[in-house]
């Protein structure tokens, strides 16, 4: 990322720091409960076929668990390069690399393609301008927007 500005780097680096102790620790245990029952909302309205846009992606294993369900593609946005090496990785790991795709960038600040689905599984929390990540979460769903706004005790 070039000239990013002092607050996403902050943001950034902290996930950088963890992304590949959230990787294996989602490889042991699966997703956590809150990010359970963000899944199983979005599966209950249907996801099979659809286009799946996740902003804050991390190392994108939530994008993932959506292909599993029946997604058509995902792509997943993310300030942290660590974390988005990951979930290349993982991607490629898992033999969905064909149909999922993950880079560096900051959805508040760039325009992002329409998606049936739009995801942010514990973003709003993390990120100092929440009005503009859920302005692009807005304007890029075509169908649901599904998100949490922060961890709970799991």
């Amino acid at each position: 990322m070039s000239s990013v500005p002092p607050r996403e780097k902050g943001i950034a680096d902290t996930f950088d720091d963890l992304a590949h102790d959230r990787c294996c620790k989602y490889k042991s245990n699966g997703l956590t409960a809150s990010s359970q029952v963000l899944l199983d909302f979005i599966s209950k309205e249907g996801l099979v076929g659809k286009t799946v846009f996740e902003i804050g992606c991390g190392t994108g294993f939530f994008a993932l668990e959506t292909l599993k369900l029946g997604a058509s593609s995902c792509l997943g946005v993310d300030l942290s390069s660590a974390a988005i090496r990951e979930a290349n990785e993982f991607a490629k790991e898992s033999g969905v690399q064909d149909r999922a795709r993950f880079e560096v960038a900051n959805a508040a600040s760039t325009h992002q393609p329409a998606s049936d689905i739009v995801i942010m599984d514990k973003v709003l929390c993390c990120y100092p301008d929440s009005d503009a990540l859920l302005k692009t979460a807005s304007d890029s769903s075509k169908e649901l927007l599904g998100l949490l706004s922060r961890e709970t005790n799991d």
